[in-house]
């Protein structure tokens, strides 16, 4: 009885409810980064009538949503993962090991990628800014090439951030799916084990 109440102790620290409420607080994050991003893009698009440059705006915008839905998802199942895990403590003595070492770590590159998504938008949202600022003349901003540069390099980031946040996501859909359907698996090899995204 002893023995059980401590490894519950240990699981309950390593992934109760700080980790649960901080992958939500990263969610709701991740959320409005993209309400504010998809704010600061019409009104770009207002003004600029370049089409390849708003075509290549549209192509990493357009990967967004469904990467955080993926994230979502996968983040309930975690959850739902580590109730279960707490409903069979006899036969998951060897996660205490495995878990405590990765958990903290997949919550930290989840965060990382949405901080990057946010720079990324509050560079467009600054160029945007800037846009609206000027005199009221389209052609100066069609014409000046350092502004077009300036949204080459905001868009480039947007899909730099997108493409670290789904090698996490995916890597978090493998540790939950193996843990929901076997938890003692965590305790002889590790759910985490054997893929590239996470080093």
């Amino acid at each position: 009885g002893d023995k059980v109440g401590a490894l519950a102790d240990q699981i309950n620290s390593m992934l109760g409810a700080e980790d649960e409420g901080r992958m939500d607080r990263i969610v709701s994050k991740t959320e409005t980064v993209l309400d504010q991003m998809n704010e600061a893009l019409t009104a770009v698009n207002r003004v600029i009538g370049d089409e390849s440059i708003q075509a290549d705006l549209r192509q990493a915008m357009s990967e967004l949503p469904q990467v955080l839905a993926d994230a979502r998802e996968t983040i309930d199942g975690a959850q739902a993962a580590v109730r279960s895990a707490e409903r069979n403590l006899n036969n998951m003595e060897g996660i205490t090991g495995p878990l405590g070492e990765r958990g903290p770590e997949i919550v930290n590159k989840i965060e990382q990628g949405v901080e990057d998504l946010g720079a990324a938008m509050q560079q467009l949202a600054a160029f945007s800014e800037a846009v609206n600022d000027r005199d009221g003349t389209i052609g100066q901003l069609v014409h000046n090439p350092e502004l077009y540069q300036r949204l080459n390099v905001a868009a480039g980031n947007i899909e730099r951030a997108s493409q670290q946040l789904r090698p996490i996501v995916s890597d978090v859909r493998v540790f939950t799916d193996k843990i929901a359907r076997d938890p003692s698996q965590i305790g002889v090899g590790g759910a985490l084990r054997g893929r590239s995204g996470i080093k």
